[in-house]
């Protein structure tokens, strides 16, 4: 048994990865849905407001979570990179000469994001910060 004790408000502690944990299960509830808003977002608005909410889930709980903090700043981080790939993609697509490569891009960008934010959303209700990969823009921390 380690004699460390929890600081107040920062829940349980991955030493393995420096990330602090749940508080509480309102937290962990906070952070899967945090990490599922974009999806929820992608079906309501065909991917135009994926970015909203967890910026909006960011500016929220930055001061009251630490772990729903992280949960919404790697969503967004991941979501801001997904979406500047497509921006790319239909740049190609449009260019026709690039189309297929294009369409490869853009359909890998729909295909991560649908996968990936599942899989945070399920190591968030774990009381896990799911690193995302493919984050080219860290803006939020």
């Amino acid at each position: 048994m380690s004699s460390y004790q929890v600081p107040q408000g920062y829940g349980s502690y991955d030493g393995s990865r420096g990330e602090p944990g749940p508080g509480s299960e309102q937290d962990k509830t906070l952070g899967m849905l945090t990490n599922l808003s974009p999806l929820i977002a992608m079906v309501i608005t065909v991917n135009f407001a994926s970015l909203i909410a967890p910026w909006v889930m960011w500016l929220l709980y930055k001061e009251k979570s630490p772990f729903v903090r992280r949960c919404a700043a790697h969503t967004f981080n991941f979501d801001l990179s997904m979406w500047v790939v497509a921006i790319i993609g239909w740049a190609m697509i449009l260019s026709i000469i690039l189309s297929p490569i294009g369409i490869v891009l853009v359909g890998l960008s729909g295909l991560a994001q649908i996968i990936l934010h599942i899989v945070g959303a399920l190591q968030a209700n774990k009381g896990l910060v799911y690193n995302y990969p493919m984050q080219f823009f860290k803006v939020l921390n």
